[in-house]
C-alpha cells in the first residue's frame, strides 16, 4: 500500500502549488514527540512538482491519531532527522466526491491482518493544498469495500468516508474552499479510460525514489514527505507491465478490471509513494477534470520503468457500491459494506 512511510511514491509533474494564505504566518511546527506515526503500504509522490494554487480543491488528508512510538522516535534519531508534527500525523490522501463524502483507499482503515481500524484512530483535514493551512473535520462513519483484503489481492482498495465539521474547531471559511470532483462515468457520454491516457496523481507523500523497505532514498537521504501538495503526470499502462514489473501483482491476483496500471516513461523517476495512498488520480474529460482512480500500492517508489497500481473508480461496480455504502454504512464505526 502507499501509506506515509511504507506507501506509494508519486512522480508528479505539475506547477508550483499554493493555497490562499492565512491571515498570519503559521507557527513553527513542534517536533514529533507525542504525535502519531504509522507505516502505509507504499503511496506518495516522487518526481512531482507543486500543484498550482486552487487547482485541486477536492484533495483531502487523512491523518492518524495514534501516538508515535519510542521505537519510531529512535529510528528518526538514527537517521538524524526531527520530523514535524504534520509529518508524523499524515497518513493518506483522499478525494471529496460530494459535500460530506470522501473516497479513499480501503487500506487506510484496514490493518495488516485485515482487521478494521477504530473510527477514533483517524481524522480528516481539508481546505488547502499546504498541510499547515488546512482545517480539521470529524469522521462520522467509514465504509470499507466488503471483499478488500490487504493480505490478499489488494483489489477493490476503496473506502467511503462520511465527514462533518467539528464545532469550535473547524474553520468554516477554510472548509468551504474544498470542492468535490465527479467520477468518470457518472455522466452519459464520458469517454472511458483507455491505455496511454494521460493522468495526474496528487499527494503529500514521500518525495524520494527508493526500493521497498528502504528508509533512505536512492541518493542516501532520509525519506521525507512534502507539506505542499505535489502532482505528477503519468500514463495508463497495459496490465502486463504491472504483471511483469511489480513483484506480487500477478501472484496475488491483484490485477483485472478494478485495477489501473500506471507509470511514467522508461527513463523517468515519477511515481506515487508512501503517504499518497488513497489520493486522487484524475483525467481530463473535455474541459473538466474527473476522478478515475485512487493510489493503492506498489513496490518501492520512483524506480525507473516500474509502474504502480491504482483502484479503478470508473468501474460501474465500484460506483454502484458507493451508492450502497452511503445508505448502508452504520454510523459511528468503520465497517465492511458489500
Amino acid at each position: 500500500m502507499r501509506y506515509i512511510l511504507p506507501a506509494l511514491a508519486l512522480g508528479l509533474a505539475g506547477s508550483a502549488i499554493a493555497q490562499e494564505a492565512p491571515p498570519s504566518p503559521p507557527p513553527d511546527q513542534p517536533e514529533a514527540t507525542e504525535a502519531t506515526a504509522e507505516a502505509d503500504d507504499g503511496g506518495r509522490i516522487v518526481g512531482g512538482t507543486p500543484a498550482l494554487p486552487g487547482t485541486v480543491p477536492w484533495q483531502v488528508e487523512i491523518v492518524t491519531t495514534n501516538a508515535i512510538t519510542p521505537t519510531e522516535l529512535e529510528e528518526d534519531r538514527a537517521l538524524g532527522i526531527k520530523r514535524q508534527l504534520w509529518e508524523t500525523q499524515h497518513l493518506c490522501g483522499g478525494a471529496l466526491i460530494e459535500p460530506g463524502w470522501v473516497l479513499t483507499a480501503a487500506h487506510c482503515f484496514v490493518d495488516k491482518n485485515d482487521g478494521l481500524r477504530a473510527l477514533n484512530e483517524r481524522a480528516v483535514n481539508l481546505g488547502g493544498q499546504d498541510l499547515r493551512f488546512t482545517t480539521p473535520m470529524r469522521i462520522e462513519r467509514v465504509a470499507v469495500f466488503g471483499s478488500y483484503s490487504r493480505k490478499g489481492s489488494k483489489k477493490n482498495d476503496v473506502a467511503l468516508v462520511k465527514i462533518e465539521q467539528i464545532p469550535g474547531r473547524t474553520n468554516a471559511a477554510i472548509a468551504a474552499r474544498a470542492q468535490p470532483i465527479r467520477l468518470l462515468g457518472s455522466k452519459a457520454g464520458d469517454r472511458p479510460l483507455a491505455l496511454q491516457d494521460k493522468v495526474t496523481v496528487t499527494g503529500w507523500g514521500i518525495t524520494g525514489a527508493h526500493e521497498d523497505g528502504d528508509v533512505r532514498d536512492l541518493a542516501k537521504r532520509p525519506l521525507r514527505a512534502s507539506p505542499e501538495l505535489l502532482e505528477v503526470g503519468l500514463q495508463v499502462k497495459p496490465q502486463a507491465d504491472c504483471r511483469e514489473k511489480v513483484a506480487g501483482a500477478a501472484s496475488r491476483g491483484g490485477l483485472g478490471s478494478g485495477v489501473i496500471c500506471a507509470g511514467a516513461g522508461a527513463n523517468e523517476s515519477k511515481d506515487s509513494c508512501s503517504g499518497d495512498s488513497g489520493g486522487p488520480m484524475t483525467r481530463m474529460q473535455g474541459r473538466e477534470r474527473v476522478l478515475v482512480g485512487l493510489v493503492s500500492w506498489g513496490v518501492g517508489c520512483g524506480i525507473k520503468g516500474r509502474p504502480g497500481l491504482y483502484a479503478n473508480v470508473t468501474e460501474p461496480a465500484i460506483q454502484k457500491w458507493i451508492e450502497r455504502a452511503k445508505k448502508n454504512a452504520p454510523p459511528g464505526k468503520v465497517a465492511r459494506v458489500k
